[in-house]
């Protein structure tokens, strides 16, 4: 293969990710936080990647605004006494980031509950461990009753206790996170962390990709002007 058709390709891959990552930039989530302790975690992490989101505060709002369209919907829930309904946006192929202390939606989401408050946290995932400062991470309790709960069934992403503490179900289109917000010791962390599990829904792509889309356009013109030259 000549240096030409090896750039192209380059190029072709780095564009075909820029295209997944305007898609994804334009990812319209639906978020239920419904107690932000002191830090809006997951405010900080949608924000971030600059995605369209839209924020609900009762179960009432949430179900009426889930049977819009949406590509990601996020429930982290922190206090009790929710009910949602998640059945026909997940039957519908919608993709979910999920926590609850309670096991009100285990078999909605696929996962059956182990013990309670665990303190650490070890991602397995070489994909959400990207960036972070460690891939264990210690939980705290910022004086929740239950702050972490074991989980399993389907794919495991990290462990917690004897079990899992991330779950990837539903085909692959839901991640169960066992512990709720702002129990991660380091908020920088955990804001990263849930990121890294919307870039895995929804493909949003690293910065390296642009790097190369450079390199391939910078094979690209240095194989113009050798071709020139001879």
């Amino acid at each position: 293969m000549t240096l030409g058709k090896f750039a192209k390709k380059v190029v072709l891959a780095g564009l075909t990710t820029m295209a997944m990552a305007s898609a994804a930039q334009a990812t319209n989530v639906l978020l239920f936080d419904d107690f932000v302790h002191s830090n809006d975690v997951w405010g900080s992490a949608l924000s971030g990647l600059g995605l369209s989101v839209t924020t609900v505060s009762s179960d009432g709002a949430f179900n009426a605004a889930i049977t819009g369209s949406y590509d990601l919907v996020v429930v982290q829930f922190d206090s009790t006494g929710h009910s949602i309904n998640l059945n026909s946006y997940l039957s519908g192929g919608g993709k979910l980031i999920y926590s609850n202390w309670m096991a009100t939606d285990d078999a909605t989401v696929g996962v059956t509950q182990g013990a309670y408050n665990q303190y650490n946290l070890t991602i397995t995932s070489a994909a959400l461990a990207a960036g972070l400062s460690s891939a264990t991470q210690t939980l705290t309790n910022p004086t929740y009753g239950i702050f972490s709960r074991e989980v399993s069934g389907a794919v495991s992403l990290a462990t917690l206790g004897s079990a899992s503490g991330i779950l990837n179900t539903v085909g692959g289109k839901v991640i169960v996170n066992g512990f709720l917000g702002e129990t991660l010791v380091s908020t920088s962390d955990e804001v990263r962390l849930y990121q890294n599990e919307v870039n895995m829904l929804a493909a949003v792509p690293e910065p390296a990709t642009y790097a190369m889309l450079g390199v391939g356009l910078a094979m690209l013109g240095f194989a113009a002007r050798k071709k020139r030259a001879s």
